[in-house]
C-alpha cells in the first residue's frame, strides 16, 4: 500500500511540476512548492493507511520517493538548461 501511495505521489509531482513550469515562475520556486505540497499529501495518505500495531516504518518509502522526485527534477533541469544553451547558441 505504501508503494502504491509513493507511486501515485510521484505521478502527481511530475504532473504538477510540468504544469507549474509553464506558469512562468522560477524553476527552484516551482520545484520547492510542488515537492512540499505533494509531500504533505504523501504524509496524509500514509497516516490513513498506517496501522499502529504493525509499526510500519514509512521512512524508507519516503526516502525513495524523495530520491525519485530529485531525479525527475534533475532531468527536467538538465533538459531546460540544454534548451536554453541551444537557443543562445543559435542567437550567437
Amino acid at each position: 500500500m505504501l508503494g502504491h501511495i509513493r507511486s501515485g505521489t510521484l505521478d502527481k509531482v511530475k504532473e504538477a511540476f510540468d504544469k507549474a513550469l509553464k506558469g512562468g515562475d522560477g524553476f527552484s520556486v516551482v520545484a520547492n512548492n510542488c515537492i512540499r505540497s505533494c509531500m504533505v499529501q504523501f504524509y496524509e495518505a500514509c497516516t490513513d493507511v498506517v496501522i499502529e500495531q504493525t509499526n510500519w516504518d514509512t521512512s524508507k518509502v519516503r526516502e525513495k520517493l524523495l530520491r525519485d522526485i530529485d531525479g525527475h527534477v534533475a532531468i527536467v533541469r538538465a533538459t531546460k538548461i540544454s534548451e536554453l544553451t541551444s537557443s543562445y547558441e543559435v542567437c550567437l
